[in-house]
């Protein structure tokens, strides 16, 4: 399982670095929370890169990340996060 993590991690780097920076509606309140709580270990993922179902699944994997990190997302955090990525997932 923790090697599954650190690929994970990898990945998500390298996807940040693959040159997507600019998000839907940036200044949407969403969009600054998704920024602000999703940048901490990595650069921002476009929510296009995934399917909702995926997301879903991804961010499971970073708030229990995000725990061994001594940080938490709040539950309406999270549903705000998951509403903005449903609302422009691919």
């Amino acid at each position: 399982m923790k090697k599954n993590i650190y690929w994970f991690v990898i990945l998500l780097i390298l996807i940040g670095c693959a040159g997507i920076t600019k998000i839907p509606d940036p200044d949407s309140s969403e969009a600054r929370l998704f920024t602000e709580k999703c940048t901490g270990c990595h650069s921002l993922p476009h929510p296009k890169r995934h399917r909702f179902h995926e997301w879903v699944h991804f961010v499971k994997l970073m708030e229990e990340h995000m725990e061994k990190r001594n940080t938490s997302l709040s539950q309406e955090d999270k549903n705000i996060i998951l509403g903005y990525l449903q609302k422009y997932a691919r």
